[in-house]
């Protein structure tokens, strides 16, 4: 036989074999309805899910926990041409597949994505769903369920150039900027929530006042519902859109019982004047930021009963200008990363450099009743340059800072203990509330307050009264209440 029949003969040995092994595999598939699927899950639930708007996605697991190969006659979502959900089985995307082969003692994976269309309703709507599994005449089902959230979808940049009222019936979904023109007022009403996109900001060059109250105030975030990871919020993390930014000519802008997080910048009030009140800011929540939760050149600006916490540089770097904080909280335990170096809790200067330095007399500087703390050894930076002046105070203050000086008075230096500092355990939520440090038996922070600029400013943004017990009050941004266990 001569060389090429030798060869063929060996090719013709070869595909005989695999043709056969594959009829033996094929006719080794189990048949008998005792053998079924199991699956990592019984249920996928998204959270809020904007309608229009496609979801995350989310996976799970079949499993053939049998010997032999099984034949799944079809995988299906039930009403996915109403629900909106679809899946992706083992690669291939669609809503329905038949006949998927899944070998002994192996599994798939599946992925599900939800869009959901508009529901018509202010509220969010719940959409269920199942996909189904025939496999040896069993039927088996996982089920699915999203919330539907209609929102007022602002993208493509958008400026407001007449006096508007944004109302609170459903929330906003803001891609890109918003800006609010030149001599033109926006006001926000309580409990609007402000979903914002990757990169999106609000641009202010003429005036913006958001009033919330206790029970609804008004959240400015970042539009990712899902987790970053298990058990991990992406809702606790910075860095997702731009912030706030109040132009030179942007005067007279209040904030009260608001909350932003989630920011690249926090608030940013450009270089202005302090002859005229940029921006008042009560009750409310500035947390969470890539960089500063609130930055001002040559600004005036007030703040009381405010938390301003967590930040990778200064939580509050303020350059010249006129300011004043009563009852604020400022705290620096930025857990998801890490902070910068050589920066504080609080950095107050008498210029600003951005390249070529310039001076701006920090014409007066106040702090009453505030807390001003964080992870570093040395939070409270004084930054004062010859010759321009630089005028500030603290009264009545509770301090992690080694500072010394006249401006200094009633001062109680140390670090608070306070409800929650952000970890893994508890998802990186952080409670400033004060409690007492049992360990040193030291009440950093309680009662150590000056009643009369808190007559200014009676309630805390929990509504809790800080003059209500008779004695000196809290402070910070919070009023203590005791706990079952102190």
């Amino acid at each position: 036989m001569n060389k090429l029949s030798v060869l063929l003969l060996s090719v013709f040995t070869l595909c005989t074999g695999i043709f056969s092994s594959c009829n033996d595999w094929e006719d080794d598939i189990a048949t008998n309805p005792a053998y079924k699927l199991n699956f990592s899950v019984d249920t996928i639930a998204f959270d809020t899910v904007f309608t229009t708007i496609g979801s995350a996605t989310k996976e799970f697991m079949i499993y053939n926990r049998n010997n032999k190969p099984l034949n799944i006659s079809s995988i299906s979502v039930a009403n996915s041409d109403h629900s909106g959900f679809r899946i992706n089985v083992d690669g291939r995307k669609g809503q329905s597949f038949s006949d998927i082969l899944i070998l002994g003692n192996d599994s798939l994976f599946v992925l599900v994505e939800v869009t959901i269309d508009p529901t018509g309703e202010d509220q969010p709507l719940l959409i269920e769903d199942q996909i189904r599994f025939l496999t040896n005449g069993n039927t088996q089902s996982i089920q699915l369920a999203a919330y539907g959230q209609d929102v007022h979808l602002i993208r493509d940049g958008y400026t407001f150039d007449k006096d508007t009222l944004l109302t609170a019936e459903k929330p906003y979904l803001v891609y890109d900027s918003i800006e609010v023109a030149t001599g033109v007022t926006v006001e926000i009403e309580e409990g609007a929530i402000f979903y914002m996109h990757n990169k999106a900001k609000w641009i202010i060059d003429g005036k913006l006042l958001a009033k919330g109250t206790v029970g609804s105030p008004v959240l400015f975030r970042g539009d990712r519902l899902d987790y970053l990871e298990k058990d991990h919020l992406y809702d606790r993390i910075p860095g997702q859109w731009e912030g706030i930014y109040f132009s030179p000519e942007s005067f007279e802008n209040e904030l009260d019982h608001v909350i932003i997080r989630n920011t690249v910048n926090g608030i940013v009030c450009e270089e202005s004047t302090p002859e005229t009140r940029k921006l008042t800011i009560t009750n409310s929540q500035l947390t969470n930021s890539d960089k500063s939760v609130l930055q001002a050149i040559n600004c005036h600006i007030a703040v009381a009963g405010t938390e301003l916490s967590n930040a990778v540089e200064d939580v509050v770097a303020l350059h010249g200008g006129k300011y004043s904080f009563i009852h604020c909280t400022l705290a620096n335990y930025m857990a998801r990363k890490t902070r910068a170096n050589g920066m504080y809790t609080l950095y107050l200067s008498n210029f600003y450099k951005t390249g070529e330095e310039k001076a701006f007399p920090l014409v007066e500087s106040t702090f009453e009743n505030c807390i001003v703390d964080g992870s570093f050894s040395e939070e409270l930076e004084i930054d004062m340059k010859d010759p321009v002046a630089g005028i500030y105070r603290f009264d009545h203050c509770t301090l992690k800072s080694g500072k010394q000086g006249a401006e200094l008075t009633n001062i109680q230096k140390g670090s608070p203990s306070y409800v929650s500092l952000g970890n893994r355990t508890n998802d990186y939520y952080f409670d400033f509330r004060l409690t007492p440090d049992e360990d040193s038996g030291t009440y950093y922070g309680i009662g150590n307050g000056d009643p009369v600029p808190a007559e200014k400013y009676p309630l805390d943004r929990y509504g809790e009264n800080r003059l209500a017990d008779g004695k000196a009050p809290d402070v910070g941004a919070y009023v203590y209440i005791p706990m079952e266990t102190d």
